[in-house]
C-alpha cells in the first residue's frame, strides 16, 4: 500500500496520527497471515527511486499545480510509487484477505504472476482498492490520470481546491472517451449488507454471490455511510480498524473451511 500523512486539518477521515498507524499495522498483520510480503511505500522510497524512466520530481511538480486537494494528490502519488516500486500488487490500508492464500497460480513456473500478463488490473470493478500490474503498465496508468486531471482542473479554476478521483478518472477515461487504460474484475466484496454471513450468522451464507471466490474484503469510508448494518454509532472511518478486527474474527469462525482460491502468487508484495 501507499501512506502519506495529511495535515489533521485537511483530512476527511477524522483519524489522528496513531489511529493512522494502528490500521496500517493490522493491515500488515493482516496480510502477512495470509501468506504475503506486505509492503507500505512512503513518499521517502518514491523519491528514492527516482529514475530516468520516471521523473518523479516533473511528476510531483505536475501534481502541484494541479491545485488538488491533499486526498486527490495522494491518489495520484500511490501510482507514482507503484512504477517507482517496480509494479505488483497495490491495496489500500482498509482492505482485508479473506483468508489464506490457497496454493498459487504461477505460469510456466514464474513465482511473481500478475493477472492478464501483468496488464494494469483494478480488482473493484473501477476503484484501486487492490489492482495489479507490472511497472511499465502502473508508468502508463499515471500518465492517463494525470492527463485527466489536467483536463478536469483546467474546468475547475474557479474553485479553491480541484476536487478528482483516480476511480472517477478510469470511468470517465472508460466511457466519455472510449480508452480502456485498465482491465476491470470484481473480486473486493465489503461487509454488512443483505447477504453478510458474520452480520447473520449464516454460516451456507460463506458461499453467498456476494462472498464466493472474493479476494479481498473492504472496510471503505463509503460501505460505512451506505451499509445496511452498520450501527449508528460505529460509522466514523476511525472504526474501521475495529468494525475489521471483530467482522473477520468472525469469518474465521463461520466460513474457516470455506476455501478462497485467490490465483495469486504467495511470494509477491502487495
Amino acid at each position: 500500500t501507499y501512506f502519506e500523512e495529511i495535515d489533521v486539518s485537511e483530512r476527511t477521515t477524522g483519524m489522528e496520527n496513531g489511529e493512522d498507524k494502528a490500521l496500517l499495522s493490522f493491515w500488515k498483520a493482516r496480510w502477512e497471515a495470509a501468506g504475503w510480503k506486505p509492503i507500505i511505500l512512503t513518499p521517502d522510497d518514491v523519491m528514492a527511486r527516482n529514475q530516468k524512466h520516471l521523473n518523479c520530481t516533473a511528476i510531483l511538480n505536475r501534481i502541484k499545480e494541479l491545485h488538488l486537494d491533499d486526498f486527490g494528490k495522494i491518489l495520484l502519488k500511490r501510482w507514482m510509487a507503484m512504477a517507482a516500486a517496480g509494479g505488483g500488487w497495490f491495496s489500500d490500508y482498509d482492505n482485508f484477505p479473506l483468508g489464506e492464500i490457497n496454493g498459487t497460480l504461477t505460469r510456466n513456473h514464474h513465482p511473481f504472476f500478475l493477472p492478464n500478463n501483468g496488464q494494469m488490473t483494478v480488482h473493484d470493478i473501477l476503484s484501486p482498492t487492490l489492482a495489479s500490474g507490472n511497472a511499465h503498465e502502473w508508468l502508463i496508468g499515471l500518465e492517463s490520470l494525470l492527463k485527466n486531471a489536467e483536463e478536469h482542473c483546467s474546468m475547475a479554476t474557479r474553485r479553491k481546491k480541484c476536487i478528482w478521483t483516480d476511480t472517477l478518472a478510469i470511468h470517465s477515461l472508460r466511457v466519455s472517451h472510449g480508452k480502456d487504460i485498465v482491465k476491470t474484475t470484481k473480486m473486493v466484496t465489503s461487509p454488512f449488507d443483505e447477504d453478510d454471513p458474520v452480520y447473520l450468522n449464516i454460516t451456507k451464507l460463506c458461499r453467498s454471490k456476494h462472498f464466493r471466490n472474493k479476494w479481498t474484503i473492504h472496510f471503505g469510508q463509503e460501505m460505512l455511510q451506505s451499509a445496511k448494518h452498520v450501527p449508528p454509532t460505529m460509522r466514523l472511518p476511525k472504526y474501521r480498524m475495529e468494525l475489521a478486527m471483530e467482522w473477520l474474527k468472525r469469518w474465521e469462525e463461520l466460513c474457516g473451511t470455506y476455501k478462497t482460491n485467490y490465483h495469486l502468487s504467495r511470494n509477491m508484495g502487495i
